[in-house]
């Protein structure tokens, strides 16, 4: 995809969420999939590819993707467990936030899964908890999970845990071939709690290495206090939305940046000024 055509999809994934009809934005779009009720986030590829959350007559919510010729993928289902474990127990696929397909047909996407509740501890173990996924051709990855490590560490060498997903994008493959993600979480630790933006490939598939965190130095001056949507191309690039400021005491500033494949990053947008 174009850079010119990623910046625009970005702005308008941000700017025209109200109507409902934000092209891979679509949160009551139910025209893709009339026969299962309600159809959630949208995102297509060229290949005429959607992947998208849907509601079948079960009463269920899927995860789905439908190819241009109108066949239909399962993904994963509602109630239905996937493979990997917590503790000694499988997931079990609960609620789809946020999903992103490239033109290889890869997926990437956060969802929240549950496990059953012991009842010999005082946490209950059924709460819903987030996580970011992966899926190349018929593999599954889990990026991340709340409570798991991430990869930062605190002042005592202790692994930070992952506290919650919020967006994943699915990039095209590197020079090398590999399929590469973006996604963006906050940590849990005891003093870092801090939103960050993560580059994920399946040439290291358990680990992440994080590329922007608040606090960091934003390229317009100041540094970043939040982190919004992303979207990326086959590049690598990646926009995204974001707040910083100059100073603490400064005001707040929204804007909208690039994060090159190589790292380098640059604002693109800065709202509230004529265009």
């Amino acid at each position: 995809m174009p850079r010119k055509s990623l910046l625009l999809l970005a702005a308008a994934g941000l700017l025209a969420q109200q109507s409902g009809r934000a092209g891979c934005l679509a949160p009551s779009d139910t025209a893709v999939d009339v026969s299962t009720g309600t159809a959630g986030p949208l995102w297509g590829n060229d290949a005429g590819s959607v992947v998208y959350s849907r509601k079948a007559t079960s009463g269920r919510t899927s995860l789905a993707v439908r190819s241009g010729t109108g066949s239909v993928d399962e993904v994963a289902v509602q109630g239905g467990a996937n493979e990997f474990f917590v503790g000694v127990d499988h997931e079990q696929w609960d609620t789809f936030h946020a999903a992103t397909i490239n033109a290889d047909g890869d997926l990437a996407f956060v969802a929240s899964t549950k496990i059953p509740d012991d009842p010999a501890t005082s946490v209950n173990e059924a709460v819903a908890r987030r996580g970011a996924y992966a899926r190349s051709g018929n593999q599954l990855y889990r990026i991340a999970r709340f409570g798991e490590s991430s990869p930062l560490r605190d002042a005592f060498n202790t692994p930070v845990k992952w506290g919650s997903l919020f967006d994943a994008v699915a990039l095209g493959a590197d020079d090398t071939g590999r399929f590469r993600v973006v996604f963006s979480g906050q940590l849990a630790g005891q003093f870092d709690q801090r939103f960050g933006l993560f580059r994920w490939s399946d040439a290291a598939s358990t680990t992440s290495t994080p590329v922007l965190l608040t606090g960091d130095d934003a390229p317009s001056g100041g540094s970043f206090v939040s982190f919004g949507r992303l979207r990326g191309n086959a590049a690598g690039d990646v926009v995204f939305f974001a707040v910083t400021k100059l100073s603490d005491t400064s005001p707040q500033v929204p804007g909208l940046y690039l994060l090159r494949a190589d790292g380098s990053r640059a604002r693109v947008v800065k709202f509230g000024t004529e265009g």
